[in-house]
This record gives structure tokens, C-alpha cells and sequence, in this order.
């Protein structure tokens, strides 16, 4: 039986790890510190480096390795993000790969918050100094509803910051907060608008 030809060569997952690790640390490198940097760790690590150069070989893959490690570290894991999910079970988990299916828990937000945003943009769209409303924007109606209405959003944030258990993830939980209520601020709108 003839063996099929292997037209994507796969890193191992060891390497990947090691790869996305060190990425992550130097995400913020320039071009050139990013290069000496690598070239140190590369030579530190040459062992387990070497082994899968050779099994890369074995395999059939012609080509730089070193470069397509390289090239992966640089210019896939560095700029990969981080996705954080709140699963059913009131655990926060950070999910690097996108692939990997976590059940989300649906947190709603408060009817009181909802009923202020939707009157912020409503008043906003009707604002008669602003002729056809041009300037008004999600963006800038969201900014406008956070500087006016700082208590609310204040009650909101604490509201939602204590259904999660795991508080060892503040920054993670904060940003997936922030992020919550500006989508929420811009679904309205589009329901508003779109009438």
C-alpha cells in the first residue's frame, strides 16, 4: 500500500506550546529584538528543536524548519487572541483556539439598563440641534451613555462582575464586561434604527 503524500506538515504539540509561549512573551519585540531573542531560545532549546527537525525530515518536508517555526511563532501565535467564555457551570475559561466548543452561560442584561439605553438613543436620534443626525454614531452614543449615565453602568459592571466564581481572572472578567455592554449599547441601536 503507498503511503499518501503529506502536504501540510504539522508541528508537534509540544512545540507548539513552546512556540506560543515564548510569542506571547515577546509579543511586543520589534522586528529585530524579536530575531535575537529567538536565535538565544532557539539555541537553548536546540535538543528538543533538533528531534523535531529530524521527524519533519522524516516525514518528507523539504524546506527550513527553523524559518517555518520561526514564521509561526512571529507571525500566527503572537497575534493570536485570547477568547474569554463564561461556561454553565460559572467558570471563567480562556480559550486560546477558537476550534474548541465550551458551553456559554447567557447573562442578561438588566431591563433598568436596557430601558436606559434605549431613551439615551432615541433621545439622541431626535436631537434637533443635530440635523439628520449624521454625527451620531453607536460609537459616540455609547461614549455619550457611559459619561451620562456612569451610575447605572457602575451598578451594572458590579452586577455581572459577581455572577462569575473564578475571580482570579479580574483583567480577563473586566474586559468581557466592557465589552458586553458596548455590544449591548450597539444591538440597540441597530434594533432602534432598523424600525
Amino acid at each position: 500500500m503507498e503511503q499518501q503524500p503529506i502536504f501540510r506538515f504539522k508541528l508537534n504539540e509540544d512545540i507548539i506550546e513552546m512556540i506560543n509561549r515564548f510569542a506571547k512573551i515577546h509579543q511586543f519585540d520589534d522586528r529585530k529584538m524579536y530575531k535575537e531573542e529567538w536565535s538565544k531560545w532557539f539555541n537553548e532549546n536546540n535538543v528538543l528543536f533538533e528531534e523535531e527537525i529530524s521527524r519533519l525530515t522524516r516525514l518528507g518536508y523539504i524546506g527550513n524548519i527553523e524559518y517555518k517555526m520561526f514564521n509561526a511563532g512571529r507571525y500566527y501565535f503572537r497575534k493570536k487572541k485570547a477568547v474569554v467564555v463564561l461556561t454553565e457551570e460559572n467558570n471563567v475559561v480562556v480559550v486560546e483556539d477558537k476550534k474548541i466548543k465550551i458551553p456559554r452561560l447567557y447573562i442578561s442584561a438588566d431591563k433598568n439598563m436596557l430601558d436606559a439605553m434605549d431613551k439615551h438613543i432615541q433621545a439622541s436620534l431626535n436631537d434637533d440641534n443635530d440635523k439628520n443626525n449624521k454625527s451620531f454614531t453607536p460609537a459616540s452614543g455609547y461614549n455619550d451613555f457611559c459619561k451620562t449615565h456612569t451610575p447605572l453602568l457602575s451598578n451594572e459592571i458590579k452586577r455581572i462582575y459577581n455572577t462569575f466564581d473564578n475571580l482570579d481572572l479580574k483583567k480577563e472578567i473586566s474586559a468581557f464586561i466592557i465589552q458586553k455592554i458596548k455590544k449591548t449599547y450597539k444591538n440597540r441601536y441597530f434594533i432602534i434604527t432598523r424600525k
